[in-house]
């Protein structure tokens, strides 16, 4: 593994998902001083995520042909410019709109980033958990740091949660040479496997660039590996529903914390930033256990759990609540990064398209299944509604129960 550059691709990662982790506060901030209904807090998670769907694929399309690493410092730069207009909005339009800049902005960042991360990492579980949890902890830093901002400024302290994004896009500029030296490094790696006459697949099979492609179990160079859009598919419906049930969850629980459960206000970005951290912790330890037993039998079975963590958190008091909400945290969150790698295995020769469906899927769908949870629960109630949530990790799990096993990537072998 490159780790220094998979540390600078977890501080982007990092940074990219702080901004984008404290829209659910601004929500709650402004359903308590401007009114907003819950079908307008779920619509700024919408909006956040809209864009999302046509975005990650086509920065996927370019990252696949460019491979020059821009998208990364500019995925950044937009979130930081997001958040910064965000903190200065004066109507809910202009919310709107800041908010879709930082969902454009995390939306620009993905793809490219996990290319990156999958050649800097040699295609291991484990390399791509230390990326993923970048994102994981940004996203859950960014609830505990917005609310103590805004209750230092109001929406004008959202301005300190744009300055880090920013900066790191500079960081990010700066280190685009090694970045881009992953993709000269591939290309290297593929040449000599093409002149050992071990085939071309689209991808190299030592992604380290120490040598040549990983032999097979047989002690013959391995066969190119054919994209296998079908699971793929079956995949992505999976992270569509987890995202659909994750978003809805982070939208609202600030705010079934504070009006169900009595909760202090400034207490609310402690809980949810609690639930994503642990899931962030998950990140990390899971990634060996994902190598170990296979990314498809692990996310399978974290998904299974879900369902039955989420009514205890539902229908248990006080610290038993944040027990339960932890650690269904660590078993939602920690399949990111297991499902990234699992279509990466299935669709090998378009790491960057299927990386940027992925996050783009998720996040879309995330986002409506957020709005369409704050339109139901203006008609049915808000505790009904999160109950109501539960059954989207069945049906994923039923989907996740069913997928083929991947062909392992030879990198494996050798990283």
């Amino acid at each position: 593994m490159n780790i220094r550059v998979l540390l600078l691709l977890f501080m982007a990662h990092l940074l990219t998902d702080f901004g984008q982790g404290s829209i659910p506060i601004v929500g709650q901030y402004l359903r308590d001083t401007a009114g907003l209904t819950l079908s307008q807090v779920g619509t700024l998670t919408l909006v956040s995520s809209l864009l999302s769907a046509v975005v990650q694929p086509l920065v996927g399309i370019y990252s696949d042909r460019a491979r020059n690493g821009w998208m990364i410092p500019l995925g950044l730069a937009a979130v930081g410019a997001g958040v910064w207009g965000l903190a200065h909005a004066s109507t809910y339009a202009w919310q709107l709109f800041f908010v879709a800049l930082t969902g454009v902005g995390v939306a620009t960042f993905h793809p490219e980033g996990m290319r990156a991360a999958h050649y800097a990492s040699g295609g291991r579980t484990t390399g791509m958990s230390i990326f993923q949890v970048g994102g994981n902890a940004g996203y859950g830093l960014g609830p505990a740091a917005a609310g103590a901002a805004i209750a230092a400024a109001g929406l004008a302290g959202m301005t300190w949660i744009a300055v880090p994004p920013l900066l790191w896009a500079l960081v990010m500029i700066v280190s685009l040479p090694a970045v881009r030296a992953l993709w000269e490094r591939r290309a290297a790696v593929a040449a000599a496997a093409s002149t050992a006459g071990a085939g071309e697949s689209g991808e190299p099979g030592d992604l380290t660039g120490r040598g040549k492609p990983a032999p097979s179990r047989a002690g013959q160079p391995s066969a190119p590996s054919q994209d296998r859009w079908g699971p793929a598919a079956m995949v992505l419906t999976v992270v569509a529903l987890r995202a659909a049930f994750q978003f809805g969850l982070t939208t609202f629980l600030p705010i079934y914390y504070v009006e169900v459960r009595g909760g202090d206000p400034a207490r609310s970005g402690l809980v949810l930033s609690l639930y994503l951290l642990v899931g962030a912790l998950g990140t990390l330890v899971t990634g060996p256990i994902a190598d170990r037993i296979g990314p498809r039998r692990y996310m399978a079975l974290a998904m299974a759990l879900l369902p039955v963590l989420h009514l205890a958190t539902l229908a248990t008091p006080g610290s038993w609540m944040l027990l339960f909400l932890a650690l269904q945290g660590f078993f939602l969150v920690s399949q990111y990064a297991v499902s990234v790698v699992l279509n990466q295995l299935y669709v090998p020769n378009h790491l960057a398209l299927v990386s940027g469906l992925n996050v783009g899927l998720g996040i879309t769908v995330g986002g409506i299944g957020a709005a369409t949870a704050g339109w139901i629960a203006d008609a049915v109630g808000l505790v009904p509604t999160l109950m109501g949530m539960s059954v989207l990790p069945v049906i994923a799990t039923v989907l996740a129960v069913r997928l083929p096993e991947p062909q392992p990537e030879p990198a494996a072998h050798t990283a």
